[in-house]
C-alpha cells in the first residue's frame, strides 16, 4: 500500500500567528495545502487509527480529538488549580511552548509509538508512505517557489498531522499533572505552604523527554506562573542552561 507522489506535494502558504508579524521565523505558521483525495483518504484512515488507539490515549490531551477542545482543557485545569487553591495549596504553573514542533517531527519515532499502540500493519505502511518522499513549495500570492524534498517534519493544515503528534507525545510525562493541547503543555504543581517546589525536577523530566524526542523546548515563549498565597514569592525562577525562564502574572 502507498500513497501516490502527486497526492505528497503540498503548497505551503505563509500565514500569520500576528498582524502584522515581526519575525518571519517565529511570527509566520506554513499551512499545507494539501490534494483533496489526499484528505478524503487521511479522514478514512485517521478514523480507522482512532478507533484503535483512543482508549489508549492520554485523557489528559484535549486538541485534535473528536468532542474535546481548549474550552474542555481549560475547564479540567481550572477545576484542579481552584480545588487545590481551596485547601490551602500553592499553584505552579508551567506553560511549555515547542519550538516548530510540527517541523521536527521524527519519522522513526512516531512509526514505533504507532508500533507500541498496536496499529496493524496495513495502516502503518500506508502512514510511513504518507509520511516519507513529501515535497513542498511556498505559495505567496501568484508566486511559487522551487519544490523542496522534505526530511521529517509533518505538514500543518493535513488531517493525520495532528493525530500523529497526540501520539507521538502521549508518553510525555512528569512527576506533576501535565494537560496536554495537541503540542501545547501545561504542567501544574500543587505544593502545602512551607513545602519546597520541585518544578525543577519536572522540568528536568520534560526535558529529558524532548531530547529522547527530537523535542526542542523554546525558553523565549515558556512561561512560568505562579498562584496564591504568600510564600509563593520566594519561590526561586526556573532556569535552564543559564536561560531564565520568565515569570509571568498573566498567560
Amino acid at each position: 500500500m502507498f500513497v501516490p507522489v502527486e497526492w505528497k506535494l503540498a503548497n505551503v502558504v505563509p500565514l500569520p500567528k500576528q498582524n502584522p508579524p515581526r519575525d518571519i521565523a517565529s511570527d509566520i505558521r506554513p499551512i499545507s495545502l494539501t490534494a483533496s483525495l489526499s484528505k478524503v483518504l487521511e479522514s478514512f484512515v485517521s478514523r480507522w487509527v482512532l478507533d484503535l488507539i483512543d482508549k489508549k490515549l492520554d485523557r489528559k490531551q484535549f486538541g485534535g480529538l473528536l468532542g474535546k477542545s481548549t474550552t474542555h482543557a481549560l475547564i479540567d485545569m481550572i477545576h484542579h488549580w481552584i480545588s487545590a487553591l481551596d485547601k490551602g495549596k500553592s499553584v505552579r504553573l508551567l506553560f511549555v511552548d515547542y519550538a516548530k514542533a510540527f517541523d521536527d517531527v521524527d519519522h522513526s519515532t512516531v512509526v514505533c509509538k504507532w508500533i507500541n499502540f498496536d496499529v496493524s500493519d496495513f495502516l502503518i505502511h500506508w502512514i510511513c508512505s504518507f509520511l516519507t518522499d513529501r515535497q513542498q513549495c511556498v505559495k505567496l500570492c501568484d508566486f511559487f517557489s522551487s519544490w523542496v524534498q522534505l526530511s521529517g517534519s509533518m505538514p500543518q493544515g493535513s488531517l493525520l498531522g495532528p493525530l500523529t503528534f497526540i501520539v507521538l507525545i502521549d508518553d510525555l510525562n512528569t512527576d506533576c499533572m501535565i494537560h496536554k493541547f495537541v503540542d501545547d503543555t501545561t504542567l501544574s504543581e500543587f505544593t502545602d505552604k512551607g513545602q519546597a517546589s520541585q518544578m525543577d525536577v519536572n522540568v528536568t523530566q520534560l526535558l529529558n523527554w524532548s531530547s529522547n524526542n527530537h523535542m526542542n523546548v523554546n525558553f523565549k515563549k515558556t512561561k512560568d506562573m505562579i498562584i496564591n498565597t504568600s510564600h509563593c514569592n520566594f519561590l526561586d525562577k526556573l532556569s535552564v542552561s543559564d536561560v531564565e525562564i520568565e515569570r509571568v502574572n498573566v498567560f
